[in-house]
């Protein structure tokens, strides 16, 4: 499933604050923390190694990375919750049972 923010499609390549400061253009406080140079690929990566998502996103507030993880989750398109419990319980059931190192094995579009 596409990802599109007022008329741009985002994807696994695309970089999350580039998403993040046009989806919520207001929110000064993610958008600001935010570190630029990261993907949704590198989200993805940090959920299945069971990474610091918010050292990787340079946001330590909870409604940022939960706005990411709908977004990713959209881009995946799997629910919310695969994403979360992704991030929750990465060391004892990775995705579908399996460790991805590729996001295209979810149906996740890098084109």
């Amino acid at each position: 499933m596409d990802l599109v923010v007022k008329g741009m499609p985002f994807n696994g390549q695309s970089k999350v604050y580039r998403w993040y400061a046009l989806a919520f253009p207001h929110d000064d406080w993610g958008n600001d923390m935010m570190n630029k140079g990261i993907t949704f690929q590198d989200v993805f990566e940090c959920l299945q190694v069971g990474g610091d998502i918010y050292a990787l996103l340079g946001a330590g507030d909870s409604v940022v990375r939960e706005r990411v993880f709908d977004a990713l989750a959209t881009m995946m398109n799997v629910s919310y919750d695969v994403v979360y419990y992704q991030w929750l319980n990465h060391e004892k059931k990775p995705l579908d049972g399996k460790l991805y190192y590729d996001l295209g094995v979810l149906r996740f579009k890098n084109n």
